[in-house]
């Protein structure tokens, strides 16, 4: 029974991780946050990402500012600093 029961746990923690709504974290520490999107979703973008990033450097007090941005392949990427 023991087994069945950390099966399901870790399927429900694989299925939790995919639910996750874009942009997704892509790398993640205390002083940066880099994300990544399809610039065809509806519900993400730029504007997104900031937030996210915002959320992420508010954790430690600070301020998210976008450093970086490119495109790999159909990929919209963007690195934020913590400042």
């Amino acid at each position: 029974m023991p087994a069945r029961m950390s099966a399901a746990f870790v399927l429900l923690a694989l299925l939790a991780g995919c639910a996750d709504a874009p942009p997704w974290v892509q790398s993640a520490s205390a002083d940066q946050i880099a994300l990544r999107w399809y610039p065809g979703d509806v519900d993400t973008g730029q504007a997104a990402a900031q937030a996210k990033a915002g959320a992420h450097c508010a954790l430690a007090g600070r301020q998210a500012v976008l450093v970086a941005t490119g495109m790999s392949g159909s990929v919209q990427l963007a690195t934020y600093e913590c400042q």
